[in-house]
């Protein structure tokens, strides 16, 4: 399905077919942060474009443009059979170029590092994932993450704009998410207070919206493996992508006997029949929405005094006391009766029997409704202040 060539060199093209494998594996635990940053420095944008240094953007690309012909001999490049023409495949030194050297690093994790980078060309910011020697991500998962992305087509799933599979050097090359990720955002006191509970309940809507495009209505449906707060990017507006898709497989279920996934975030019927299925990324989802109401991680051993999971702390409290699990940062700003919908979505989603739990497009409507009714009061409530204010102008 793929093939490895003389690159860029055409006049200099050798083609061997080789066949890679289009399962993915990752290990149980993958920690991925991902840290928020509103642009790419200014610092690292003058001197990707050479400002301050009398080089303009004809002499990086020359930069580029020579750096290619002197491997041309040399790098064996993976080129990757894809039904979409738009994922462009690049060259190492291009992408070491748009990195400075990979100079800017945004986050990290299992598979490697992730870097902002800015393509010349398309005068594009980008997010540049770096596979590193040791990643806990094989070539499969690399392939199922381009296979996967390269299909997608969806404002909630991460716009995958190329890759590189050079030598030993395997990158993915996405749009960039200014905002950073959930997790990042989660873990940090201050970036969590601007959470409130309307932008709490977008994000978990548009994640919701995210899932059930793959489940539903992409072609084929895939079970997603590794949803979690890292996985989630936030842009302007708090808009949500789902990213990282190196461990998705070919819904609606898939039998396995490696475990793929997180800890904290591991749907308990997976791990008892080792059948992985659409419900298993519902038990995930209902974690994403307990971290988003909570403040806290998913699994956080560092709370030695408590339970580090989030789900076994919060359960006893569903009923009667789940006031006790609100995130003290939005201080009591929120409405108790969505608080309390919310609350069910949530026991609905991590019922270990996962036959009992809700199909993602139930889950959409239902926090749609939510968003909708909030909006209505809302409406209501400012059209009631501009009222009173008509009023006491008028005395």
């Amino acid at each position: 399905m793929s093939c490895f060539c003389i690159c860029p060199n055409k006049s200099n093209t050798q083609n061997v077919t080789t066949t890679i494998a289009s399962t993915a594996s990752n290990p149980e635990n993958t920690i991925t942060t991902v840290a928020p940053a509103s642009t790419l420095p200014h610092s690292f944008l003058s001197k990707i474009l050479g400002k301050g240094k009398g080089k303009g953007k004809e002499k990086v690309e020359s930069k580029v443009n020579k750096k290619k012909e002197d491997s041309a001999s040399t790098s064996r490049i993976v080129t990757l059979n894809l039904g979409n023409e738009a994922i462009r495949k690049f060259c190492f030194d291009e992408l070491s170029v748009a990195t400075d050297n990979f100079s800017n690093i945004v986050g990290q994790g299992g598979f490697g590092k992730v870097y902002g980078g800015y393509l010349l060309q398309t005068k594009q910011a980008v997010a540049i994932k770096r596979h590193g020697s040791n990643s806990q991500q094989g070539p499969e998962a690399f392939t199922t993450e381009v296979e996967t992305l390269s299909n997608a087509s969806h404002k909630n799933i991460v716009q995958l704009i190329g890759y590189c599979w050079e030598n030993e050097h395997k990158l993915l090359v996405y749009e960039y998410m200014n905002l950073g990720s959930l997790e990042a955002h989660l873990l940090d006191d201050h970036l969590r207070g601007f959470l409130d509970w309307g932008t709490r309940m977008k994000i978990a809507t548009e994640t919701a919206k995210g899932v059930e495009y793959l489940h539903d209505k992409m072609n084929p449906r895939m079970i997603y493996c590794d949803l979690k707060s890292s996985n989630i990017l936030l842009g302007d507006g708090y808009d949500v992508k789902l990213s990282d898709f190196g461990c998705a497989k070919i819904g609606p279920k898939y039998a396995s006997t490696k475990m793929f996934g997180t800890i904290g975030y591991f749907d308990p019927d997976y791990i008892k029949t080792g059948t992985l299925s659409f419900k298993s990324d519902i038990y995930s989802f209902g974690v994403v929405l307990l971290e988003l109401i909570s403040g806290r991680r998913a699994f956080d051993e560092t709370r030695r005094d408590d339970e580090p999971n989030v789900v076994f702390w919060a359960s006893p409290l569903f009923e009667d006391r789940f006031t006790e699990i609100v995130d003290p940062l939005l201080k009591e700003k929120f409405p108790e009766r969505d608080l309390q919908k919310v609350i069910a979505i949530v026991a609905s989603c991590v019922q270990e029997k996962a036959d009992k739990r809700p199909d993602i497009s139930q889950i959409v409507v239902e926090l749609e409704a939510l968003n909708k009714m909030k909006s209505q009061v809302d409406e209501a409530e400012s059209s009631g202040a501009a009222e009173r204010r008509v009023g006491q102008s008028s005395t």
